[in-house]
């Protein structure tokens, strides 16, 4: 092998070398974040560890759950959430104002359609371990995979949903947001439509733990 040879050889051993070493740094700060992340949230949301009663080594809960409408068709919402670390000025006002739960779902209707949604809760402020009993609101609305190029974008539908949790679930009530998302035929209401006016309560949702199985199967019998 001739020197020039040798020089190129071990310059491309070198630059493979820092490449390696570069992977190596950037998996060992993206752990070393995951864990400040963990203690952050150990320290200010130790409720986020036992959401429904059970610990979760990763602080974040799924579950699922069928609610029915006025007409008395069926609808079924996957959703997960994890807790909200917020940041800057913003930041200092939602841990003020309590702890928040964000993440995404799946809204599947009688007509067959399926609605990927985005999903934000809110707490009390000043829980502790324990999310029973603990009062909590949650968001469920459309947000398109394109949202963040789109500037505005159609969110319907809109659900809102207050409860509890009574561990292991967690017990919402929409306040007739269903009814007012979909006519009585499970079709999306058109915007700005009339619309019929339910109960104060409106539909209970029961959102019990589990993976998307649960939910993919119901979503093939509801009517």
């Amino acid at each position: 092998m001739i020197p020039g040879q040798i020089i190129r050889r071990r310059a491309g051993l070198s630059c493979l070398g820092c490449l390696v070493k570069m992977v190596a740094y950037l998996v060992g700060f993206g752990m070393l974040g995951v864990i400040f992340l963990l203690a952050l949230d150990a320290v200010f949301m130790p409720w986020s560890f036992y959401m429904g009663g059970r610990f979760h080594p990763i602080p974040m809960w799924r579950g699922w759950g069928k609610m029915q409408s006025a007409s008395g068709h069926d609808y079924a919402l996957y959703v997960w959430f994890e807790p909200y670390h917020p940041s800057g000025r913003r930041g200092a006002a939602v841990y003020s104002a309590g702890p928040e739960v964000v993440g995404w779902g799946e809204l599947c209707t009688p007509r067959g359609e399926h609605f990927q949604v985005r999903v934000t809760g809110y707490l009390p402020r000043h829980i502790g371990a324990s999310t029973d009993g603990q009062r909590m609101e949650m968001d469920v609305y459309r947000r398109p995979w394109y949202y963040s190029f789109a500037g505005r974008w159609d969110e319907r539908p809109h659900l809102d949903f207050q409860g509890a949790w009574h561990n292991p679930d967690l017990v919402l009530f929409d306040h007739g947001s269903l009814d007012r998302a979909f006519d009585v035929d499970g079709q999306l209401r058109p915007l700005n439509s009339g619309v019929w006016k339910p109960g104060e309560q409106g539909v209970q949702l029961t959102l019990h733990e589990g993976d998307r199985a649960g939910f993919e199967a119901a979503c093939t019998n509801i009517q």
